[in-house]
């Protein structure tokens, strides 16, 4: 956010929730209506609260985990890889590949915020590396829904 005023008072709307949320450590992309904000862990109901002061609406929210691989080795209790069996059993890859299922959702969760305020459409991108985040429900209770399903799919704590 430098600017060439030096800090010399803005007419921009976006002003306070721009000093509000450089509190905490982001980078921040501008395209044209769009601006994305990446935060990594930082408790994402403080920044939601910071979207609500300054009259942001909730638009929606969505996320995933990073690809984690099984520990090599770790199939190998499993029982199509017995020294008594020779040849693998037909259904051995699907099984090793809910495995691999598995694992996946141990990696670090990245969650996506939308909010809207006036003409612009902010992505406050929140990186958890401990798949523990805050909710966002009691500053914006149509999140509700949205957390239940991330927290199923994901097997994410969000806590209150």
């Amino acid at each position: 956010m430098d600017r060439p005023d030096f800090g010399a008072p803005s007419d921009d709307p976006q002003e306070p929730l721009q000093r509000e949320l450089a509190l905490y450590a982001f980078v921040r992309e501008e395209d044209e209506r769009e601006v994305r904000l990446f935060f990594r862990d930082t408790p994402p109901n403080e920044i939601a609260a910071s979207f609500r002061r300054a009259g942001a609406a909730f638009i929606t929210m969505t996320g995933e985990r990073a690809f984690t691989p099984a520990a090599p080795g770790a199939d190998l209790s499993a029982p199509e890889h017995d020294a008594h069996h020779e040849h693998p059993e037909p259904s051995r890859p699907r099984r090793s590949r809910r495995k691999v299922r598995r694992s996946s959702r141990q990696g670090e969760a990245t969650l996506r915020y939308f909010y809207s305020l006036g003409e612009i459409v902010y992505t406050a991108i929140v990186t958890a590396p401990s798949g523990l985040v805050r909710s966002i429900a009691p500053v914006y209770p149509a999140a509700a829904i949205s957390e239940r399903e991330l927290q199923e799919r994901l097997a994410l704590v969000i806590s209150g």
